[in-house]
């Protein structure tokens, strides 16, 4: 098998969105259930990053070990965004809803607070315009690769400024 290897993505990523799909279903208080899962998500992209970079016998510099790392985090990004946009779009379909509600509140708020006189369906058109599942899908899908960019540069610098261990 070649190292990394691809797999290992997938089943991450299988591994966290039945996470996401056995939290959904189960209808736990998410006030607690929500951040757990989004550090578990978050936190297999360093996991991912590191396990592509990690030294064995024949593997290269910081340029290979940082193209291994994309491979695998990038990966697992697309995964994440794709299964991001069919749980909002198809499955969960009243978490967008149920946020332009907080949103607008908050944003007449915030708008009375500034002397501002706002009408609700002002408000409403530019949240619905720019919270959309669209834009959110991109969002996420920019901030899964800047961090899967930083993770598989920081490892592979890391890797490779650290002393190397005699097999």
């Amino acid at each position: 098998m070649q190292h990394p290897s691809l797999h290992i993505a997938l089943r991450v990523a299988l591994a966290v969105i039945g996470l996401r799909l056995a939290l959904f279903f189960a209808e736990p208080d998410w006030e607690f259930a929500e951040p757990f899962y989004y550090f578990v998500n978050l936190a297999a992209l360093p996991a991912l990053a590191l396990y592509a970079v990690w030294p064995r016998r024949g593997t290269g510099g910081f340029l290979s070990g940082t193209k291994s790392s994309l491979r695998i985090t990038g990966l697992y990004s697309l995964i994440m965004t794709a299964f991001f946009f069919v749980y909002y779009g198809y499955i969960d379909k009243e978490f967008f809803p149920s946020h332009y509600e907080k949103l607008i509140g908050g944003e007449l708020g915030a708008a009375a607070e500034r002397g501002e006189e706002l009408t609700a369906e002002e408000v409403r058109e530019k949240v619905e315009s720019f919270f959309s599942l669209r834009n959110a899908t991109a969002i996420l899908l920019a901030g899964y690769m800047a961090l899967s960019l930083f993770y598989s540069l920081f490892f592979s610098a890391l890797r490779s400024i650290l002393p190397k261990r005699k097999n």
